[in-house]
């Protein structure tokens, strides 16, 4: 029984360094290649050797970039055919060279700094990053940023999460356990509605008592509702990519580490 669904590829960002930097409001599907090419506009070096950076990801979302830079070599991790690429491939390393780039340059942020709120929330406080992960701000809500943020989408194959109850199989009461989830699922007791993007209540009715579309205007809404016929026209295909568990494990493993050396 969902009661919440946690979208990842939704991005803040600021939206008066938006407006200085002449920038029109992202388009209902962003690429990652629009999302740099906005990033290299508010990436911004200060005469006191103070970064801002264009884009601050979580390690998450530094990997999904990743996969946009493979997906343009022809390596996609959604087809149904999908394999997981050797990590010393001529196309990882390209990709892995074009993000290095992105952080040597101060577009991108080191990834390191997206790992916890020491690296990304003093950074978000004082306006040094243009753009980032939502699921930052999901931790300590937008009540301690003291600008407007507006809402930007990745489009593409990347699916929300289902979050929400369910009961064992061999319950000995199942119509009534349905009647209890059903009731936790119309509770709107989950305080990030009120601070994170991401986290959209599954059921109308929830989203409207706690009053989760009144804090958006009418660009962030737009985005947020297309995310949403995203996420029900992936649940009604029947095609997914399957992956070894294996291969991928190893494969995020080795990326792990090659992101620790970029800092």
């Amino acid at each position: 029984m969902p009661h919440t669904l946690s979208c990842f590829n939704l991005l803040g960002y600021n939206q008066q360094r938006w407006q200085e930097a002449g920038l029109e409001t992202p388009a209902t599907a962003w690429t990652w290649n629009d999302a740099i090419r906005a990033a290299g506009q508010l990436a911004t070096a200060e005469s006191d050797g103070v970064q801002t950076y264009g884009l601050l990801l979580s390690p998450s979302q530094v990997t999904v970039l990743l996969r946009g830079q493979l997906a343009a070599s022809g390596i996609d991790f959604e087809s149904l055919n999908a394999e997981i690429p050797a990590i010393d491939s001529p196309e990882v390393s390209a990709a892995f060279g074009r993000i290095a780039d992105l952080v040597a340059e101060g577009v991108l942020a080191p990834p390191a700094l997206g790992q916890n709120s020491d690296g990304w929330l003093p950074l978000l406080e004082a306006q040094r990053a243009g753009i980032w992960s939502t699921d930052m701000t999901a931790q300590t809500g937008f009540s301690a940023l003291d600008y407007s943020v507006g809402i930007a989408r990745i489009g593409g194959d990347y699916p929300c999460t289902n979050l929400g109850y369910a009961a064992s199989q061999g319950t000995r009461h199942p119509e009534a356990a349905y009647r209890w989830l059903a009731f936790l699922s119309r509770q709107g007791t989950n305080t990030t509605y009120s601070q994170s993007i991401g986290d959209i209540p599954a059921r109308i009715s929830v989203a409207e008592e706690v009053g989760y579309w009144a804090r958006f205007d009418e660009a962030s809404t737009a985005i947020l509702t297309t995310v949403l016929d995203d996420y029900a026209r992936s649940r009604r295909s029947a095609e997914y990519a399957i992956l070894d568990p294996y291969q991928t494990v190893r494969f995020m493993r080795a990326l792990d580490g090659a992101f620790e050396e970029l800092g």
